[in-house]
């Protein structure tokens, strides 16, 4: 029978124990103190610490220690490579003590001044063959380590090795899909608004996030002035603040060169904005060029207030794909705001701005744009002065900006100039429903409600074409009638027949006309409704047609706490009758 190892054993079974509770957890600094807590305990030791290796300072920092003092840790806490027993080991791969071979630089002979102890050993944490820290051990100098100890805290740094290498993938897995998250909702800020300030503010924020680097601001460059104006605020400065640029300046360059420039020493400089680096503690700096097509927007700037930094490649790429995305949120918002400023221009110009007057009707009128950020619609309204009758249209064109403002045109113009030809309302909708064909593209059309009213006996001939019903209130039943038209919107079928309909408005009564701007308005996921519509209209029959228009206007808007995503366009014609 083979005799048996019991010191082989006992390791073996410490090993087991070792692996399995440090397993329990992929958090890095939870295994650092299982790992410390077990070695120490299972050599018999009070005091002792784990250095890793930080790769961007080529140095040993501790990262966990216990019952070392004060003075030590504040002495030691960073160490070089080949600097005493703790170096040495990171450097040899070996586990090495100083016991009889005492140096000045050894870390023994400070662990002796500052702790009182000497150093029992500092054995290399390796893996996959490359020393990634050093577990270091303190005891009385009389306490020597016996062979078998050696190739028990050899086998305990492996382990250890290997469960720091699977806590940093895990932790770099991690990062690395908080990054892709952080970069996703980039992209989908640039698109989720036109707000050119909401956008670059959160894109100020995501870098941030991405880079760890505290503090981030854009610059827009205005090439007229020869100014950079910060886009929101800085600390204590208000966005709008204005940087002149100089010809020699780090700015300059950024902008002439379109390079990134990373500053790591501020205090040697001059010039205006190193006056204000001075002010706001920018001891380093890393500036990004915001440019598409060649053309510089703007400059990304980041840097970590009071502290001095080298900024990492990782770091610097991170910044520059979100400068990426910030040019095309500008570029974006200035093609937004050229469109638009042409779009309401020619919308307001479709507007009728004087309602008739006559002293049997009386007309309110609301109309709003969608909110800022939001595309000009083609919602539109038009009252036409016919003598004895009048005629009124309330319309909303698909689509949104420029071209939908103009087909807006199109169709006011048309039935304006057909009305006057002398047609019936059926001859008028089918000329103006094959003209808009012809001047239309794909999937465009057209949704209106057209009404011909004899202002003397409130007769009133009206088309709807695949519009919301208007709503007629009855003063003698108080009912409301919904004024339907089972006619398609014009722009969909070449000779289509539109027909029309007749109802009569007797005195006191009152006529709701409204684009779906109205009843599709949300509160979260709730549609405001025509059923709201109608009791609202109800609700405040007895006033005055332009307050029954306000009111419910005021209604949508609060409902859709003021952001309208689509225009809304309602007239309210109040039938006095025959005076």
């Amino acid at each position: 029978m083979e005799n048996i190892d019991l010191d082989e054993i006992r390791e073996l079974n410490i090993l087991n124990k070792l692996a399995i509770a440090l397993a329990k957890s992929l958090d890095l600094n939870t295994i650092l103190d299982v790992a410390l807590d077990e070695t120490m305990r299972n050599l018999k030791v009070n005091n002792g610490g784990i250095y890793l290796h930080d790769s961007r300072t080529d140095k040993l920092t501790l990262q966990v220690q216990r019952n070392l003092t004060d003075d030590f840790i504040k002495a030691k806490s960073v160490v070089a490579r080949g600097e005493g027993c703790t170096g040495t080991a990171f450097n040899t791969k070996e586990i090495f003590s100083g016991f009889g071979t005492p140096q000045k630089k050894f870390i023994c002979l400070d662990a002796k001044s500052l702790m009182g102890i000497d150093c029992l050993a500092a054995a290399p944490i390796i893996f996959k063959n490359k020393v990634i820290g050093v577990l270091e051990l303190f005891a009385p100098v009389d306490r020597k380590l016996k062979e078998h100890e050696i190739d028990l805290l050899t086998s305990i740094c492996s382990q250890i090795g290997v469960a720091i290498a699977n806590a940093n993938s895990h932790q770099a897995l991690k990062h690395a899909l908080n990054n892709s998250r952080l970069l996703l909702e980039a992209s989908e800020t640039i698109v989720s608004s036109l707000k050119l300030n909401e956008i670059l503010e959160r894109l100020i924020y995501l870098t941030s996030e991405l880079t760890h680097i505290s503090r981030a601001a854009i610059w827009l460059y205005h090439p007229e002035t020869h100014q950079l104006i910060l886009s929101h605020n800085f600390e204590n400065l208000l966005s709008g603040y204005e940087l002149n640029l100089k010809p020699d300046g780090p700015f300059q360059r950024v902008i002439q060169e379109k390079k990134v420039l990373s500053i790591d020493d501020f205090t040697k400089s001059t010039g205006n904005f190193f006056e204000l680096a001075k002010k706001f503690s920018i001891k380093s700096l890393l500036a990004i060029p915001i440019n598409i097509h060649g053309n510089v927007l703007g400059i990304m700037t980041l840097d970590k207030p009071g502290i001095s930094h080298s900024f990492s490649q990782e770091e610097i790429d991170m910044a520059k794909g979100i400068a990426r995305q910030a040019a095309i949120a500008i570029e974006n918002a200035k093609t937004f705001k050229a469109q638009q400023v042409i779009a309401e221009t020619l919308q307001q110009s479709f507007m009728t701005l004087e309602k008739p007057k006559f002293p049997e009707i009386k007309i309110g009128v609301e109309y709003k744009s969608a909110s800022v950020g939001a595309l000009v619609g083609g919602d539109f309204y038009d009252f036409i002065n016919l003598g004895e009758s009048f005629g009124f249209v309330v319309g909303d064109v698909s689509g949104k900006g420029i071209e939908a403002s103009t087909l807006t045109g199109i169709v006011k113009n048309t039935l304006r100039a057909l009305i006057f030809e002398g047609l019936t309302l059926n001859e008028i909708m089918l000329k103006t429903n094959n003209l808009i064909i012809s001047q239309i593209g794909k999937n465009q059309f057209v949704t209106l409600f057209f009404g011909l009213l004899d202002i003397k006996t409130g007769n009133l001939q009206y088309c709807n074409a695949g519009h919301p019903a208007a709503l007629q209130y009855n003063a003698a039943t108080k009912d409301v009638d919904h004024l339907v038209g089972g006619n398609p919107p014009i722009g969909i079928f070449a000779d289509q027949e539109f027909k029309s309909r007749f109802t009569k408005l007797k005195p006191h009564d009152c006529l709701l006309i409204y684009t779906d701007g109205v009843i599709e308005a949300r509160h979260d996921q709730k549609l405001y409704g025509e059923g709201r519509l109608e009791r609202l209209f109800i609700k405040y029959i007895n006033n005055s047609p332009q307050k029954i228009a306000g009111k419910i206007f005021a209604d949508v808007d609060r409902f859709n706490r003021h952001l309208l995503v689509d225009d809304i366009a309602l007239v309210v014609l109040g039938f006095k009758g025959e005076t």
